[in-house]
């Protein structure tokens, strides 16, 4: 059971507290089964651009732990989830040709969701924010 700490109470009994994600700063795999490069790919491989020249190559590793890291929001009874696609996961080239692959571990995702959370109560939010880039090194990926 989840008590609300006093500091929160300048929110009403209807705001509901919850976890959403971007999929660049938590899944990882950032060329795993197919997925091209994202413009957050692109651009934090340009040395200087990113404190540290950090990227989000490997992240929290949510594509490798998501069942772990699922359970563990219900443990701690989370009670919202909102979790974003990474559209370079999706669609693989320039064409628009889809990455079943990409698609996979989403459903693999939201069937876990399925599972462990939604059975209990958590209601999950997919949210798709398709990257836009018109730069021309973007390639690929300018067609989102």
């Amino acid at each position: 059971m989840t008590t609300t700490p006093k500091n929160f109470s300048l929110f009403d009994s209807t705001f509901h507290w919850g976890i959403s994600t971007s999929a660049y700063q938590i899944e990882g795999g950032h060329d795993l089964d197919n997925k091209q490069p994202s413009i957050w790919d692109v651009f934090s491989a340009k040395r200087g651009k990113i404190f540290n020249n950090d990227n989000g190559n490997n992240a929290c590793n949510f594509l490798k732990h998501y069942k772990s890291d699922i359970r563990l929001m219900k443990s701690l009874g989370i009670k919202n989830f909102r979790h974003s696609l990474s559209w370079p996961r999706i669609i693989s080239d320039i064409n628009g040709t889809i990455n079943y692959k990409g698609i996979d571990i989403y459903n693999r995702i939201i069937d876990e969701c399925l599972e462990t959370i939604l059975n209990h109560g958590l209601p999950v939010i997919i949210g798709i924010y398709p990257n836009i880039s018109k730069t021309p090194e973007a390639g690929p990926i300018a067609i989102y």
